[in-house]
């Protein structure tokens, strides 16, 4: 079995005691990952010069049915583990779960979604859509990470993405309180979304995450404006970093780089 077979299977699975997928996903780490910005942003010399990684929530990324899930909560809270922890919650006021309307139930779910926050990597970088959606069409730049010397307890959270036709239910994950059906939420995403070949580091906060030296190289847009071009150069030389130049492959749809620095 495929172990990315295996990953999803161990997330879908609805028993109180689901496998370990940190265990699953480990192994299969890629060495290296990559982001993708603009210099249009008003932190992007925070991205490359200081490492900097900023976490988002759910509800403020460009994709409106990215981190959901189908579930019946009115089902999940009237038995089962999921209701023994309300009750540990909230007292004998869990029934009154059970009586909220479906917008007071919508407005519950959205607001969860906006309790988790998310870095974005993708396995690539010379994905020909991601520079002309995330790097300004192609004036901006990507960065790529060493992702073997991140810290255990990033990798520990560092999962890829499902990419999926249907909304995944977790109903019975919540009834056996399965510690994944948070998990599963954050990390769907609509199949059309596949090329990115993404992954997510997940946590609870909003605090930055740096990379400063797992920062190993940036690869620029073949039409990054020169000023960016060299101060980036600068900036590398005494740093001990490689830049490299996107360009378009002589005939074929794809992009190469060429080193120069």
């Amino acid at each position: 079995m495929d172990w990315k077979e295996e990953f999803r299977n161990a997330l879908l699975d609805t028993t109180e005691n689901p496998p370990d997928i940190r265990e699953i996903v480990k192994p299969h780490i890629p060495k290296r990952l990559y982001k993708y910005g603009s210099f249009q942003s008003p932190y992007w010399k925070e991205t490359i010069y200081k490492g900097k990684i900023y976490r988002s929530s759910p509800k403020a990324f460009n994709d409106p049915f990215d981190c959901k899930a189908n579930f019946d909560f009115k089902k999940a809270v009237s038995t089962g583990k999921f209701r023994d922890e309300l009750i540990k919650e909230y007292g004998k006021d869990v029934e009154a779960f059970s009586d909220l309307p479906d917008k007071a139930i919508q407005t519950i779910m959205e607001e969860l979604r906006g309790c988790i926050y998310v870095s974005c990597f993708s396995e690539v970088w010379n994905s020909i859509l991601m520079w002309a959606h995330y790097a300004n069409n192609y004036n901006g730049f990507c960065v790529e990470y060493d992702m073997s010397q991140v810290r255990y307890n990033l990798i520990c959270n560092l999962f890829p993405v499902l990419y999926e036709k249907y909304y995944i239910d977790i109903t019975d994950k919540l009834l056996n309180y399965n510690k994944n059906a948070g998990t599963i939420c954050n990390l769907s995403k609509a199949e059309e979304w596949s090329y990115e070949k993404e992954w997510r580091i997940i946590e609870g906060h909003d605090n930055p995450i740096y990379f400063r030296k797992q920062l190993k190289a940036v690869y620029l847009g073949m039409n990054c404006l020169e000023m960016y071009k060299q101060d980036i150069i600068q900036w590398a030389k005494k740093n001990s970093k490689e830049v490299y130049m996107i360009k378009p492959s002589p005939n074929k749809y794809e992009l190469e780089s060429q080193r120069i620095v």
